[in-house]
């Protein structure tokens, strides 16, 4: 049976299971890409899956359970597995959600002209992403990857009070990634787009970038151990502020695994940082107008000038803390519901990151990382390699490598000095500009 078919069956099947409530979520999701390789295609891909799982409550205990086979035998095992486990779980106290007026709002995350992109389009834009990039520049050694690709997903929310709700999006994306060589030095450079407008792909900009990218780190050597101020750039301050999510997470802070525990209503960053939960903007991949509980999504500042206005709560973690949930639940039809964020906005700055730099004496841009880096989520203790370029008032001095960055992020976000005026043109769910840090330990 199809997705929708195994919804209603499976509906059917929790009614007869004599059960307090209910919910049920199911996906599909289809991906094809393909890569060149020397002229050659490299690899091929097509791939779908879909599931369906529910949770099911009986006096008052949640029971779980999913299979990634829609038929009527498996989805009446499914209902029957979840409704034996709900004997194991300890009572709660939430009600699921009912239908309420959601914002109305074309969000815009689906386009039906890539569902009719081919095979074939995608070949011929992969070499040509190759073979430009191994001509944007004599010191271009080698053209790792070349790839272009599509995938759709769909997602369905059906409960006992009412709803039935289901949202579908795709896109679009290419990429290349290559190897610059002067001497015995290599490095890596490469630029990926996703979109959902094929026609924005532009592979004359992708290879200038990816070589750019390699080339410039050519001559890169260590600076001096010391004391620096650094600027991430809006690639990498996307990386190092998602490190502070478990942290703002209500059932992290509930379990003694957040270092925010009882700081509600206090400062605990730089009043230039604000961290905005925004499900609305339109064509992002975060966005949407539920959560995966059924709970309608809000806009709403968790951090704000610096103080922590509220953690991020489900149905469950709300409860236990007697408040409204916030609609960021959570959850996959495979598991149990968590918390995050929609799209995690910082707002942008008033000035350019070139104004920025402008200002200081000595300053290291940030532009990789290598590796991760964070030695511990709860601690916050930061150690990581990176690339990237010394600056002088504003002047590029050198490429940098070989070095380290050390500190603590839970000190760092107090050290946040400013925010530049551009985002990325990455389509993601974060979006944070170049990001100055008064001063970070470097060493070699």
């Amino acid at each position: 049976m199809n997705i929708k078919d195994a919804l209603e069956y499976m509906y059917k099947c929790a009614e007869e299971a004599g059960s307090d409530q209910f919910d049920i979520l199911a996906g599909e999701s289809n991906d094809n890409s393909v890569q060149a390789y020397n002229g050659k295609v490299k690899e091929t891909e097509i791939s779908s899956s879909q599931g369906i799982g529910i949770r099911l409550f009986k006096d008052g205990k949640p029971g779980y359970s999913f299979t990634r086979k829609l038929s009527e035998e498996a989805i009446k095992c499914c209902v029957t597995d979840a409704a034996d486990l709900s004997t194991y779980s300890s009572p709660v106290d939430y009600k699921l959600p009912e239908p309420s007026k959601l914002n109305e709002i074309d969000l815009e995350l689906w386009n039906d002209d890539l569902q009719n992109l081919t095979t074939d389009q995608f070949l011929k834009l992969s070499f040509e992403l190759e073979n430009k990039a191994k001509s944007s520049h004599k010191l271009v050694e080698n053209v790792l990857s070349a790839g272009v690709g599509k995938s759709s997903s769909s997602f369905y929310l059906y409960n006992s009070e009412g709803i039935k709700y289901n949202s579908k999006r795709n896109s679009v994306m290419a990429g290349v990634s290559l190897v610059a060589k002067k001497g015995q030095i290599k490095k890596t450079g490469g630029k990926y787009k996703s979109t959902r407008n094929f026609s924005e792909i532009n592979s004359d900009e992708l290879t200038e970038r990816a070589s750019t990218k390699a080339i410039e780190l050519l001559d890169a050597k260590p600076i001096k151990a010391g004391s620096y101020p650094v600027l991430f750039d809006y690639y990498m301050a996307p990386t190092l502020l998602r490190s502070l999510l478990p942290a703002l997470n209500a059932e992290a802070v509930q379990k003694g695994q957040s270092k925010f525990a009882g700081k509600v209503n206090s400062k605990i960053a730089s009043s230039c940082l604000t961290m905005i939960n925004d499900p609305f903007i339109v064509g992002l991949p975060g966005s949407g107008l539920i959560d995966s509980e059924g709970v309608a999504t809000e806009k709403f500042n968790v951090i704000e000038n610096g103080i922590l206005k509220t953690f991020l709560y489900n149905l469950e973690s709300a409860q236990k803390d007697g408040v409204k949930p916030t609609g960021t639940g959570k959850r996959s039809y495979m598991g149990k519901a968590g918390s995050g964020f929609h799209n995690l906005i910082v707002p942008l700055g008033s000035r350019s990151k070139e104004q920025i730099l402008a200002d200081l004496d000595e300053c290291l841009v940030v532009t990789k990382f290598e590796g991760s880096g964070i030695r511990s989520a709860v601690s916050g203790e930061i150690s990581v390699g990176c690339q990237g370029f010394l600056y002088s008032k504003g002047e590029l001095v050198h490429p940098v490598d070989r070095i380290t960055i050390s500190g603590n992020y839970f000190d760092l976000i107090n050290k946040i000095v400013e925010f530049s005026d551009q985002y990325s043109d990455s389509l993601s769910s974060t979006k944070i500009s170049d990001m100055l840090i008064e001063s970070m330990n470097i060493s070699c």
